[in-house]
């Protein structure tokens, strides 16, 4: 019978294996459920921040349709007001003033940005 010497063996026995391999399982679980509260909502202020750019350079664009308006005396408060009508909330406010102002609200996503535009 040959005698099998156990005293030269190396490496990881099965059972090292599959109890190391649980024990990660088990800590990447806890880790997950931990950080999952935590990074999936993490990304909400960077869209916040796109919609807000984005309904910033709108607003950029009116105001300097605005500025025209009052630098240029050719273009009248009409074209003003046709140019303003892309936008997505405008309510005219009118009192019996010799004067009218314009309520412009550009919103993107949960952002809104509003100015408002006298005559």
């Amino acid at each position: 019978m040959i005698a099998i010497d156990n005293s030269n063996k190396h490496g990881f026995s099965l059972i090292e294996i599959i109890v190391s391999l649980v024990i990660v399982a088990v800590v990447g679980t806890m880790v997950f459920t931990f950080l999952r509260g935590t990074v999936v909502p993490s990304s909400k202020p960077v869209f916040m921040a796109k919609d807000l750019a984005d309904a910033q350079a709108i607003m950029e664009e009116k105001v300097a349709e605005y500025s025209k308006y009052l630098s240029d005396e050719e273009y009248s408060w009409g074209e003003l007001k046709d140019s303003l009508n892309g936008t997505e909330v405008q309510n005219e406010i009118n009192d019996d003033y010799v004067f009218e102002i314009i309520e412009v609200t550009i919103s993107f996503g949960d952002q809104k940005i509003s100015a408002l535009f006298t005559q």
